[in-house]
């Protein structure tokens, strides 16, 4: 029969290595998650900033409320901020950089599906994040997209809260994107 002393240490060391490796795995897979953040983050700043590089003032005009819903107007009857920047929606680069979200979103959720407190802390936000701009540029696309309260806060929220984004952005994104992401932040004050 075995010394049990020889027991305990085998099976301590087995659990320090076993430590020791989840813990390398967590930092492997906390990076993978941050790097797909990074991803999106520099894709959805890419497309605000070639839409409404700075604080525009620019604002959606609305009818009246039919049938319990506010609707935005058609293009010829928005200001001329507004115009602009619905025009500026039509860059083809915006097409490349909202694909770019896409893929980081698909890789996020892939990278936390088995992490509820990954998708709480990274996921959840950046899906939000994306159905805002999604919803923008889905707007500017047809202002007839834009029918009903929460159409009309999450086009305004993109057009408007930018600096509220980026400052939910950098929270999760990696030190190694914060210089590239504070360089194309430089028009907002986030930090």
């Amino acid at each position: 029969m075995p010394d049990l002393s020889i027991v305990s240490k085998i099976g301590i060391a087995v659990m320090i290595v076993a430590g020791i490796l989840s813990h390398v795995y967590s930092r492997k897979h906390q990076k993978q998650v941050r790097i797909a953040t990074n991803e999106f983050a520099l894709a959805f700043i890419k497309i605000s900033n070639l839409v409404c590089p700075s604080s525009s003032g620019a604002r959606l005009e609305l009818s009246a409320e039919e049938e319990g819903q506010a609707a935005a107007l058609p293009y010829d009857l928005q200001g001329k901020r507004m115009r602009n920047i619905i025009d500026r929606t039509k860059n083809k680069k915006i097409d490349k950089y909202y694909e770019e979200m896409q893929d980081a979103i698909f890789k996020l959720k892939s990278l936390t599906k088995r992490t509820r407190r990954f998708r709480k802390q990274f996921t959840t936000p950046i899906e939000e994040m994306f159905g805002i701009c999604r919803t923008f540029l889905v707007g500017c696309e047809n202002l007839d997209n834009i029918k009903g309260e929460q159409a009309i806060k999450d086009f305004e929220s993109f057009l408007c809260e930018q600096e509220h984004h980026r400052k939910e952005l950098f929270k999760r994104i990696s030190a190694e994107a914060g210089e590239e992401f504070s360089e194309l932040s430089k028009n907002y004050e986030f930090t």
